[in-house]
């Protein structure tokens, strides 16, 4: 049976709202591309051996900057809370 973590502050709360990534939940959507777009990323993905979706979700990524994102919190070595708690701290201090 499964159990809820016991929540007895805020800095638990952040902790078990980090655990959850985003990135693992996928939501269909309707996407309307002229020909050439989808026929150059059809063609894109048969190359590369993807699916049609993962070609436009790479491009998206690097497109919005995801992908930069991605790269530099890997070589980071904050954890999540700790590079949290960081950038709040510089956001108030640019705040005041």
């Amino acid at each position: 049976m499964y159990r809820a973590p016991e929540i007895q502050s805020k800095k638990d709360l952040k902790e078990i709202c980090l655990s959850v990534t985003v990135r693992e939940m996928k939501r269909k959507t309707t996407v309307y591309l002229e020909d050439d777009v989808l026929k150059t990323m059809r063609v894109a993905a048969v190359r590369s051996g993807k699916r049609d979706y993962q070609v436009v979700e790479e491009a998206l990524r690097a497109y919005l900057g995801l992908e930069l994102l991605e790269q530099v919190g890997a070589r980071s070595s904050l954890g999540e809370t700790e590079a949290l708690d960081v950038a709040y701290e510089e956001l108030h201090q640019g705040r005041s």
